[in-house]
């Protein structure tokens, strides 16, 4: 089977602080260091034969403790980038006045509904997701690959391969640096057999 490897970038301060991140180039913080190297540890028996890693440095940063160890070269692609969360970006849901509230129920509700003011409009980002995402598994036929990216990146590739509706992402939780699984048999047919995985992030450090 083939496995593909769906990594969420290691902690940021914005994510502490509950802020809407897209595509702000936040770097990660000490403990989102902490996570990618307890991740890279629990991830180095692992068969990853390709690993691409969207170009944001919250998930180059967790790329590369990945590969450090690894005779793999990381491909960047921009396919991979968060959603623009537009005029929302850096700030928290409590920064926002009541219409924008109303905004954002909607969106968390019904994506494909409404555009967040100057964002990317939902649409338009999982066409995007799916477009990188179906390339490279075509590209990389029968290889394992890791894919260092965001949440709401790998939201659209589980609900795509589980035939999920858009109103159901929002309550797929992806803590950072967990890891979720998606396996393809050798008859094209897929199966997610793993979902925010954070077990590496408990063990005793040895």
């Amino acid at each position: 089977m083939q496995k593909i490897y769906l990594i969420r970038h290691g902690e940021t301060e914005w994510n502490k602080q509950l802020r809407y991140q897209g595509q702000k180039d936040v770097p990660l913080n000490d403990e989102g260091h902490r996570q990618a190297m307890l991740l890279a540890r629990f991830l180095e028996k692992e068969n990853i034969e390709v690993i691409y890693s969207s170009p944001l440095l919250r998930a180059r940063e967790t790329a590369m403790v990945i590969t450090s160890k690894r005779d793999i070269k990381l491909q960047l692609e921009e396919g991979f980038l968060e959603i623009n969360f537009g005029e929302w970006e850096g700030r928290r849901y409590t920064d926002l006045n009541e219409e924008q509230r109303q905004v954002a129920a909607c969106w968390y509700n019904t994506p494909e509904s409404v555009c967040i003011p100057g964002g990317e409009p939902f649409l338009a980002f999982r066409q995007r997701i799916l477009n990188t995402y179906n390339h490279i598994i075509k590209t990389n036929k029968d290889k394992n690959i890791g894919i260092i990216t965001h949440a709401g990146v790998i939201r659209v590739i589980i609900s795509s391969v589980l035939e999920m509706p858009e109103g159901i992402l929002a309550r797929l939780r992806l803590s950072p640096a967990s890891l979720s699984i998606v396996l393809y048999d050798d008859w094209g047919n897929s199966y997610l057999e793993l979902l925010n995985g954070t077990c590496h992030l408990h063990l005793i450090n040895r």
